[in-house]
């Protein structure tokens, strides 16, 4: 081989090996006859930017005073192009071109993996031949997956609360059940939800940055029971859970893109994209079809979008947890005044927990009475109601004697109000009325 020739083969040689060490992406599958080119050139010819599916994943909406669209995801590095928040088309084919990139050292950095709805929806759109384009092992994502266990999604509504103006109309969140769970084991299940990091603001700069945007929205994950402890224990609101009815590839799909989620964040709006309007957001990426965002251009009051997913026909059941303080009021009602005082004296201290007063009582009041003073010192102890006492030791003392009681739960039967939020009026109204006045 010539010196020149050897010298060139070299170089070649050297540049690949330092970019594999150093984890520089090299988009070795492209240079096989083209592939990146044939695929672009089969997303332009079928106009997959302007398909649904592309649009309700980067969340493009028109523009409301100009032509095109823009995405409502501020953030940069949800975007593999620099003009991707305006311009699906960009977008698209930076995302393609992307997936023929890998870095050896971390694959789950990388846009495939990154990225795995956009990539799921692709790969069955285009068919990749995964020969010329490898599919990358997405370690991380597969075992976050496996670990949400999906089998179905529910629609959670915990009611207004209306000592905070920012939930007076309630509040919504997903909640994912995992194959198999069954009612006593569902507050260990997953939710997504959506909010404004407000920092814990209040006052008239917390109204006027969340009414013209001023806070980042974004999505996150917690267990259900910190969300019935928050809404049902602490806030004391009412519950309600829809079961709906997506396959298994949609909730897979919408789970795809929550893991893409974690490096975007919206401008969040109270009164329109809000939590619930986002919501909306996700099930549209597992059923682009719906168009659910579509019906709400000024506010998205959470008890509408509530009323909006039903009237789509996604609702199989509904279900209705009550609050503490619900279950309280039901206890108190189911008994006579002087075991509602008694109950009273006995959360407040001024009736010690083994006093003749119970101890005279038959074992099933006993134990009512002692279940509705641990509801109220409950309910006296939390933050959102002056709670600032600590507890004195009652509640351990009322604990030990209801444990020696051999009475089954007293907890009442709440029936499920035979109006659910969504099927009352809709929020505005217009009427015309008239009247006179006979002067004597």
């Amino acid at each position: 081989m010539p010196g020149s020739l050897r010298t060139v083969f070299c170089v070649i040689i050297l540049c690949v090996s330092f970019a594999q060490c150093v984890g520089v992406p090299f988009p070795a599958a492209a240079d096989e006859g083209g592939y990146a080119a044939q695929l672009l050139e089969r997303a332009h010819g079928e106009r997959l930017a302007e398909r649904p599916e592309w649009r309700a994943l980067l969340h493009y909406k028109p523009l409301r005073f100009a032509d095109g669209v823009e995405s409502q995801v501020v953030a940069a590095s949800f975007f593999l192009s620099p003009k991707g928040r305006n311009n699906p088309q960009d977008e698209l084919d930076a995302t393609l071109t992307g997936f023929f990139e890998t870095d050896g050292s971390d694959p789950d950095n990388s846009p495939q993996c990154r990225f795995v709805a956009r990539y799921h929806w692709l790969k069955q759109v285009l068919e990749f031949d995964r020969e010329r384009l490898p599919e990358l092992n997405c370690g991380q994502f597969h075992r976050w997956f496996q670990e949400m266990n999906p089998g179905r999604l529910t629609l959670v509504f915990p009611a207004a609360y209306l000592n905070n103006p920012a939930s007076m109309f309630g509040h919504t969140l997903l909640r994912v059940d995992a194959l198999g769970e069954g009612e006593q084991t569902r507050l260990l299940a997953n939710t997504i939800n959506y909010a404004a990091d407000t920092h814990e603001q209040q006052g008239v700069k917390f109204a006027f940055k969340g009414l013209f945007g001023g806070y980042q929205g974004r999505f996150s994950i917690a267990p259900y029971y910190a969300a019935v402890k928050t809404y049902g224990d602490i806030e004391n609101r009412d519950i309600w859970e829809y079961d709906l009815n997506l396959t298994q590839e949609e909730i897979g799909q919408l789970l795809r893109h929550v893991w893409e989620m974690p490096s975007a964040w919206f401008d969040y709006y109270f009164l329109d994209e809000n939590c619930s309007y986002h919501l909306l957001s996700l099930l549209e990426t597992a059923r682009p079809d719906l168009r659910l965002t579509d019906r709400f251009h000024w506010w998205a009051i959470p008890s509408e979008t509530v009323r909006a997913v039903a009237e789509a026909g996604l609702v199989d059941k509904v279900r209705f947890r009550p609050a503490r303080n619900t279950v309280l009021q039901e206890r108190a009602r189911l008994m006579d005044n002087s075991l509602q005082e008694l109950a009273k004296r006995l959360s407040l201290g001024e009736v010690a927990a083994n006093s003749d007063a119970l101890q005279r009582l038959a074992p099933k009041e006993q134990a009512q009475v002692v279940e509705l003073a641990l509801d109220y010192a409950a309910y006296r102890r939390s933050p959102r109601f002056g709670g600032a006492e600590q507890d004195s030791g009652t509640a351990s003392d009322l604990l030990t004697v209801r444990s020696r009681l051999d009475v089954p739960d007293q907890t009442p039967a709440i029936p499920s109000p035979k109006v659910w939020p969504g099927e009352g009026h809709k929020p505005a109204r217009a009427g015309i009325g008239y009247g006179k006045v006979k002067r004597q």
